[in-house]
């Protein structure tokens, strides 16, 4: 659930946000994982997370804009031997370039999570996204391909993410 509040001046959007989970065990955990991509994970054990995220875009050319996000996150979950509540302070941030064409836009993002609490970072990921959509009146279809940062420079291990995303406009 969150709310945004945006200005009709200035370029910003400001997201509150909070996600509490319908239940306290999902098997969509793993595939939830594989496919996070720079957003609060949709499918995590986190018992409660909130953020605070700040939007600001900036065109760049004629065609061509530069949407910047960053924030404070927070989320707590059940440990697993101690019993007791693990708590994780991420700053998530995402830089995304978007071309817009006449039928469709291209967009290539950086976009990571990574923790402020803990050791070493331990969890933080980073993701390198490039997406296509259909530039519709009321409807966006489109494709996003990814890959783990993380992963790719640690281990030299290239995982290729995929997936389909939808976006609908009430009153454009």
């Amino acid at each position: 659930m969150g709310l945004g509040f945006a200005s009709t001046t200035w370029p910003i959007l400001f997201e509150l946000g909070v996600r509490i989970p319908a239940v306290p065990s999902n098997r969509a955990r793993r595939a939830g994982q594989r496919a996070d991509i720079g957003r609060t994970a949709a499918f995590r054990d986190e018992a409660f997370s909130g953020s605070a995220l700040l939007n600001g875009r900036f065109e760049v050319g004629r065609r061509t804009t530069l949407r910047l996000r960053g924030g404070l996150t927070y989320a707590s979950a059940e440990a697993d031997s101690a019993g007791g509540t693990d708590s994780r302070w991420r700053l998530p941030y995402s830089a995304q370039l978007w071309r817009n064409g006449r039928q469709f836009m291209i967009g290539l993002s950086i976009v990571g999570r990574p923790v402020v609490s803990g050791p070493d970072g331990a969890g933080s990921t980073h993701h390198a996204v490039l997406s296509f959509m259909l530039d519709g009146n009321r409807v966006q279809p489109g494709l996003l391909l990814g890959t783990g940062l993380d992963p790719l420079v640690n281990d030299g291990e290239f995982v290729l993410v995929g997936g389909l995303t939808l976006s609908i406009s009430y009153a454009r």
